[in-house]
């Protein structure tokens, strides 16, 4: 075999006994010899190539080759023959074709283990995810559990409201029953309490109808003259908050009759005769209505010229002959007061003007497009005009409207204002500040110990 010095190996073709023979028998054989130098030759050829092959094989296998030498030095050399030989190279063969063999099984081994490894943790990450979800279904399951738990008792407790809530209700039903009963009981008691009222109410017109003409009277002396001092401007409004009284009154008692009606037709089941008496009530209505429209118009209080035009029709009447007769004539009478209400508005207009040509220092308010124009408000300038012109004759020394207009025009110009109305806040607010600053003199006066000297030379 060989050694760590590379021991050559020379195969041995012939034993020694031929190699005796050649050197006794050389010269005859001469021819036969060249021959068979020849054909070892080709035979020592061949065999080196194999081995060379051999080297190779070992060479890729990572072991150190071997070399062929020629017999001149057989010390350190093993002979072997050529069977061994042959036999050894197949061996070598056989040995490289194994060890390629397992090295690609241990390859292939290699390959399959970290193969099942990365099957292996595969499969871990699976079990791991699997246990994972496992967890998250049972916390799922838990909070389910849970969730039907807290319905369950969110169920308990709504059919438990509810019972108690059916339980107030029948008792609020029996309470509502008995309140029904005491409501019929109280309707009874009001219905003989509206029997009374209407006695008393029949009691009260027959009062009323003897007060109107006792009002009538003293109405004619009133209109008689002039209502300009102020106990008669009194006893008008006295007569009006009593003529807005009886309105009020006639308003409820109408109010109460037809409440009567309407309890009356509530009970009644024929609607024939329900609807005969609702159109009587409303006749009735406005019966009253026109009666009532028909008195003011003949009050001794309406103007002259109404009541001249229609004393010679209809002074002296009474019912029936008005409701024979009808209430044609007002329609033109409230024709004729509307033109003069609407004549009112020019005449307010002008005692504007005439007021502030005359008294232009009193601030009249503005009239409300809204509101209609009042004789009150006509009767107010034209009092206050009489009474600047009476204070002026009264006081001749008193300055004219030029030297008022002047010193108006001084104070706006003082105070810094667009009009008369703007002078008195604005000299309010002038001394607010100068009280202010007297107290902060003062303050500062105690502040430094000043003398009472200098807060005399600072004040206005």
């Amino acid at each position: 075999m060989t050694e760590a010095t590379h021991n050559f190996l020379l195969p041995v073709f012939m034993s020694f006994d031929s190699t005796k023979e050649t050197v006794s028998t050389a010269a005859p054989k001469a021819q036969e010899s060249s021959k068979s130098s020849t054909s070892v030759m080709t035979e020592k050829q061949r065999e080196e190539e194999e081995w060379e092959s051999i080297n190779v094989l070992l060479m890729t296998h990572g072991l150190k080759p071997l070399s062929l030498v020629k017999r001149t030095d057989m010390k350190d050399l093993i002979i072997f023959d050529k069977q061994s030989s042959q036999r050894m190279r197949e061996n070598l063969k056989t040995l490289m074709e194994e060890t390629s063999r397992q090295q690609n099984m241990i390859r292939e081994l290699i390959e399959t283990n970290t193969q099942l490894k990365n099957e292996l943790q595969l499969e871990q990450s699976r079990a791991a995810d699997q246990e994972q979800r496992a967890n998250d279904l049972e916390q799922i399951m838990e909070s389910v559990k849970s969730k039907i738990g807290e319905m369950e008792d969110e169920s308990l407790n709504r059919v438990c409201q509810q019972q108690n809530k059916i339980g107030e209700l029948q008792k609020e039903h029996k309470a509502l029953q008995a309140k029904c009963q005491h409501y019929k009981k109280k309707r009874m008691e009001q219905q003989e309490t509206i029997a009374s009222l209407q006695k008393d109410i029949y009691r009260l017109t027959k009062e009323e109808e003897e007060r109107i003409v006792t009002q009538n009277r003293v109405f004619s002396y009133l209109c008689k003259r002039v209502p300009h001092t102020i106990l008669d401007r009194q006893l008008l409004c006295l007569i009006d908050y009593y003529e807005s009284k009886i309105r009020k009154l006639r308003r409820q008692r109408l109010q109460d009759i037809i409440s009567q009606k309407k309890a009356e037709d509530k009970e009644e089941k024929d609607e024939p005769s329900r609807d005969k008496q609702h159109q009587a009530l409303m006749d009735q209505r406005y019966f009253q209505v026109l009666s009532s429209i028909n008195s003011i118009i003949h009050n001794p209080r309406a103007p002259v010229t109404i009541y001249k035009q229609s004393k010679g029709g209809a002074q002296h009447f009474s019912k029936d002959i008005v409701q024979d007769c009808g209430f044609e004539h007002l329609v033109p009478i409230i024709e004729m007061w509307a033109d003069q209400l609407t004549s009112l508005k020019d005449l307010y207009k002008s005692l504007k003007i005439l007021s502030a040509e005359l008294v232009p220092w009193h601030n009249l308010k503005k009239q409300d497009e809204n509101e209609g124009i009042k004789v009150e408000d006509l009767l107010f300038m034209v009092d206050t005009m009489l009474e600047e012109l009476e204070n002026k004759e009264k006081d001749s020394n008193m300055p004219d409207f030029q030297i008022l207009q002047a010193i108006v025009s001084h104070f706006q110009k003082l105070f810094d204002v667009p009009s008369l109305t703007g002078v008195y806040p604005r000299m309010n607010e002038v001394y607010t500040r100068l009280g202010e600053m007297n107290n902060a003199v003062r303050n500062l006066q105690e502040l430094l110990e000043l003398g009472d000297d200098l807060l005399s030379f600072l004040a206005p």
